[in-house]
């Protein structure tokens, strides 16, 4: 650890976790400009709807019908969160 390291550590509060982790990114070319690309994924990509989902925790529902929610609401299997 240097010594920029050490210094943020010791200002660091204690109810703050530093958890290091490797990801994969993947860069993909796509045919068109961003903004259409984007526009039309957010149309085949629906947003999460919490108060669909909190009404399964609620009820206590089963794995099973969070899949069928999942299904229902995102045929693609993506939800903008």
């Amino acid at each position: 650890m240097n010594q920029a390291e050490r210094n943020v550590e010791a200002t660091r509060p204690d109810h703050v976790a530093e958890r290091l982790y490797q990801a994969r990114r993947f860069d993909i070319s796509v045919d068109r400009p961003f903004e259409d690309f984007r526009r039309q994924y957010e149309e085949a990509v629906p947003p999460y709807d919490p108060t669909a989902f909190n009404a399964l925790v609620a009820r206590g529902a089963p794995w099973t019908d969070v899949l069928s929610l999942m299904r229902e609401r995102a045929p693609n299997g993506f939800l903008i969160y």
